[in-house]
Order: C-alpha cells, then sequence, then structure tokens
C-alpha cells in the first residue's frame, strides 16, 4: 500500500493534505514523507512507524551508546561515511548486524554498505535526529 493510502487510512492524515503534500512534492521534488511534515501535517516519528509498518522493517526509536559498533574488522563504516549517508550500525552478534537508516530505501547507501559492513546486516529505520545522536559517539 502506498505511504499516503497508509496514512489516510490511518486516519493521520486527510485526502486534502495528501493532495496539498503532492503537489509540494512535485514543486520541491522532494519525498512525500518530508514534505508532510514540512507542511504540518505529521512528525518525523509518526512518519518512521509508517514507514517500518510499510516497509516491513523494524523501527528503532532510541539509539543507545552501548550498542553502537564501532570501525573495526568487520565493519569498515567510516564515521564521515556514516554520516554522509545518515545511519549506523547498532547490533552484532556472530551472524548479524543491524544497521539503522533515515532513509532504507536509498540505493547509493546500499551499496556504500555492502562495501563497509563485511557481515551480513539488516536494516532498522531510525529518525534522523536519533540517528545523528548517535553519530556523536560514533567513531
Amino acid at each position: 500500500m502506498r505511504l499516503g493510502d497508509l496514512l489516510i487510512n490511518n486516519n493521520v492524515i486527510s485526502e486534502q493534505q495528501l493532495i496539498r503534500a503532492l503537489e509540494h512534492q512535485l514543486v520541491h521534488q522532494s519525498k512525500l514523507g518530508y514534505s508532510l511534515i514540512l507542511l504540518g501535517f505529521l512528525t518525523e516519528q509518526m512518519l518512521m512507524r509508517f514507514l517500518s509498518f510499510q516497509l516491513n522493517m523494524p523501527y528503532i526509536e532510541e539509539i543507545h551508546e552501548d550498542k553502537i559498533i564501532q570501525c573495526s574488522d568487520y565493519n569498515k563504516l567510516t564515521s564521515k561515511v556514516a554520516r554522509h549517508h545518515c545511519c549506523i550500525p547498532i547490533y552484532h552478534n556472530d551472524e548479524m548486524v543491524v544497521i539503522v537508516m533515515s532513509d532504507p530505501i536509498n540505493s547509493h547507501t546500499q551499496e556504500v554498505l555492502a562495501s563497509c559492513i563485511l557481515l551480513p546486516y539488516s536494516i532498522a529505520i531510525g529518525c534522523e535526529g536519533v540517528i545523528r545522536k548517535g553519530l556523536d559517539s560514533y567513531l
């Protein structure tokens, strides 16, 4: 289901708000979700929750400093690259790394991650501000 339809069906926005956001998206060449936020129709947290549902991926509300994975033999993601792509590795076991991203469908970021993370990984979605705060302690 498309994001706009999902938001309307859950009574988060009206059809008129969706139309305004689609017009804004066209004029400003932005993503629909960010147009909805800029127009004040929903918060980033609400957007991420609905994207999490739409994309069937976990939503991370908070990043604890002790869960952040620093650069290592299996993680070549530098702080500069992580900041540029607004993503951060937060969990690792012997088989999997979890990476939180604010834009999990960005194909360029996916390519960068594939070259930097040397273990299999899964993607979770999170708010940009939360990720950037976590990146403050990422080396």
